[in-house]
């Protein structure tokens, strides 16, 4: 009884125009690509090659200039360490040389499987435990962090350290990493050197 009298009660409630905005099935939109991913899906940008092994038995040379197409590192296979989410090269903001910045976002280092990504000052860069591509090569700061890291690997190869234990803190990618952060910090402890005799100048002429 109770079964019947509901349903003779809800059925023309479900039938009124008042549920049926709620009853009809959800529309799902497509998934598109984002502008800003397609964008950064079809350009090829230039970058510093840095590896753990010099080029050549006989050289001394860790660092090459080269072209970098993202479009391979997103369509790499998940099992090589190539692979990288459309998502996270969004986050270092990488643009070609000679186009303006439209936004700046956060500094970043976020580890992804066998992959560092590092968005930290004037340094954006991909790491991986023997390789890594610095983006930008046309900023003077990039050169020089370029030409210091190609001689610290070059310094660790000749003593012989390539190859580290599980223990070590010598992972290329950590020392890599490390030379960021000491680059960078110096770069802001050098500008904070030169702007601070001008910004108390300027508060004691609006003092007094």
């Amino acid at each position: 009884m109770f079964a019947n009298a509901r349903s003779t009660f809800l059925r023309p409630l479900f039938r009124s125009p008042l549920c049926s905005p709620f009853l009809r099935p959800l529309q799902t939109k497509s998934m598109r690509p984002s502008s800003s991913s397609s964008k950064i899906d079809k350009q090829i940008y230039p970058t510093i090659l840095l590896t753990e092994l010099p080029s050549t038995s006989q050289s001394r040379t860790h660092a090459a200039s080269t072209t970098t197409h993202l479009k391979q590192l997103l369509s790499a296979p998940k099992s090589t360490d190539a692979s990288i989410h459309i998502r996270d090269l969004l986050t270092l903001a990488i643009t070609p040389p000679g186009t303006p910045t439209s936004r700046k976002n956060a500094p970043a280092i976020l580890p992804r499987g066998t992959a560092v990504l590092i968005n930290f000052g004037h340094v954006k860069a991909i790491t991986w435990s023997s390789r890594a591509l610095l983006f930008s090569p046309h900023k003077p700061a990039i050169q020089l962090l370029s030409s210091h890291l190609n001689t610290l690997l070059s310094d660790r190869h000749a003593s012989g350290v390539d190859h580290v234990e599980a223990d070590s803190e010598d992972y290329f990618e950590l020392v890599l990493l490390e030379e960021v952060l000491r680059d960078v910090c110096d770069t802001w402890h050098r500008r904070c050197k030169l702007y601070s005799p001008v910004v108390e100048g300027v508060l004691k002429v609006s003092g007094s």
